[in-house]
């Protein structure tokens, strides 16, 4: 995976920063000698890991320390010119690969952040193009479906599961002897013929508990207003919970029984 500069885990370039860094970071301290003489021997390292980390990534920089650390000792703590361990050197040693242990970490980590907020921006960026992309297409969906419950020679209607009427087109509302704007709002119950209104009660009531489709008739609901028959299905969500009743209205050639369909009048 590549570090936050482009520089590939397969990339040779990143073990080239850690060689031109730490020459650097040796003259350095080598020019500030007559200054620090044999304190701070790993003062020009300390900046040169973090560099070498936040650029190449974690194993150059683990290199950086590693170079930095022989160096730093052999060039810059007494005595200067050997690997001869004394404790306040071996002191200073341990200060600085354990600095260094954890500024690595703490660079990686936050790389490693960076990279994992990164792509979760791309994966909600992409999920709020797929969002948009699915409202634009239900839009087109929905205006095609009113363009055909406004244009059909059929009665339609929806109604929410209690009956109350949603949406209603002009067939409908000539069927039911009302105007569209009249009928949006009121009870599908309530403007039935009054013989009617127990059973297309009790139809919805069933259709509330589970029954997917009924067909209910009614006599005419008012004079010169024909007999109608209406054919409910209920319309679900992914859950499967009802979500409103879809009615379609067909005329009814002969006065119809005052019960649900498949009932004998009389029961």
């Amino acid at each position: 995976m590549p570090t936050e500069t482009g520089l590939g885990h397969g990339n040779p370039v990143r073990w080239l920063v850690m060689l031109g860094a730490f020459p650097l970071a040796t003259l350095a301290r080598v020019a500030l000698q007559p200054v620090l003489e044999f304190g701070q021997p790993f003062v020009t390292y300390y900046p040169m890991v973090l560099l070498v980390t936040y650029i190449a990534g974690l194993w150059p920089g683990v290199a950086t320390v590693a170079l930095g650390g022989i160096a730093g000792f052999y060039l810059f703590v007494e005595p200067a010119g050997s690997f001869e361990i004394s404790l306040p050197g071996f002191v200073t040693l341990l200060i600085f690969v354990s600095v260094n242990t954890l500024s690595i970490a703490i660079v990686t980590r936050m790389q490693s952040f960076q990279r994992q907020l990164a792509a979760a921006v791309e994966t909600s960026e992409g999920l709020a193009a797929e969002r948009s992309a699915a409202a634009a297409a239900a839009t087109v969906a929905r205006e095609r479906v009113d363009a055909i419950f406004w244009q059909v020679p059929v009665g339609i209607l929806e109604t929410d599961v209690a009956g109350v009427i949603l949406l209603v087109n002009a067939r409908a509302a000539t069927l039911l002897g009302r105007r569209v704007e009249d009928l949006v709002g009121t009870s599908l119950v309530s403007i039935a013929n009054i013989a009617d209104r127990a059973d297309l009660g009790q139809a919805i009531d069933d259709l509330g508990r589970g029954e997917r489709q009924l067909a209910v008739p009614l006599r005419p609901i008012s004079v010169g207003l024909p007999a109608l028959t209406l054919h409910f299905t209920q319309a679900r969500d992914a859950s499967g919970t009802a979500q409103s009743l879809l009615v379609t209205i067909e005329t009814t050639a002969e006065r119809p029984p005052s019960t649900v369909l498949g009932m004998p009048p009389g029961n």
